[in-house]
């Protein structure tokens, strides 16, 4: 979806997307301008009070785990985005969210690895990892000091101990 911003259901879903999000705000800059990477901010928006002791517990999380982030009442709020509907409560801006266009940061970083050397596997199907060997459904063998996965929760298949889940 190209939002790059944290969340916290859970202390490693915390852990794994601020880790993220700090790499992004490392990568992002060098990207090309193709890759639209923008470290604007998101915006948790409350439309009461029940809604905003929510944001006043997500303040004193991320405060608390070091992620700068503001609480906005309803006027500050209107200033930060106007379009909204007016009589919101406010929100809370956690300042180092940010967003890219994946397609494009994805061939930003694919031609990166091939200037360093990386090979690509586009046709055939990788049915083994093991070591440095990467075995192809059509029996050939690529060699390489790592290999990335980008292949989602079909990970499992080709390293088990990768715990990736569907959401």
């Amino acid at each position: 979806m190209g939002h790059i911003t944290v969340m916290n259901d859970s202390e490693a879903q915390f852990a794994l997307t601020r880790y993220s999000q700090m790499l992004w705000k490392e990568l992002g800059p060098r990207l090309g301008p193709g890759a639209e990477y923008l470290p604007c901010g998101a915006t948790w928006v409350a439309a009461d009070d029940a809604e905003m002791a929510d944001v006043q517990r997500k303040f004193h999380y991320y405060k608390g785990h070091g992620t700068p982030v503001e609480v906005l009442d309803s006027r500050a709020l209107a200033s930060l985005e106007p379009n909204l509907r007016p009589g919101l409560s406010g929100g809370l801006l956690v300042k180092d969210d940010a967003v890219v266009y994946p397609t494009a940061a994805a061939r930003d970083l694919v031609e990166g690895a091939l200037r360093f050397s990386g090979t690509t596997v586009r046709e055939g199907r990788v049915i083994e990892i093991e070591g440095d060997e990467a075995r192809l459904q059509d029996g050939s063998v690529l060699r390489a000091n790592s290999f990335v996965l980008a292949t989602g929760t079909a990970a499992r298949a080709l390293a088990p101990e990768a715990d990736v889940r569907p959401r």
